[in-house]
């Protein structure tokens, strides 16, 4: 029987092994169009050209490389950026 006080930590990995994680980044993406549009137009049209977004976490990985695995931290980097 498991002894869940041995249990010292979880670790999940989101690569699809347990569960779909695209579709739920896909729909991530849409809502965040949706709030960006008439919030910030500017970044809702450089956020639309998918290759212009993976250009940007890139640039974020490439800046935060300790970072790359946490995608809030990722996100907050980013935000700072769009602010300058």
């Amino acid at each position: 029987m498991l002894d869940a006080s041995k249990i010292r930590a979880i670790s999940l990995d989101l690569d699809d092994t347990l569960w779909p994680v695209w579709p739920t980044i896909a729909r991530a993406e849409i809502h965040m169009q949706d709030f960006l549009r008439p919030h910030a137009p500017a970044t809702a049209a450089l956020m639309a050209d998918p290759q212009a977004r993976a250009q940007l976490r890139d640039a974020m990985v490439s800046a935060q490389p300790a970072s790359a695995h946490d995608m809030s931290a990722l996100r907050t980097g980013l935000a700072a950026l769009w602010r300058v």
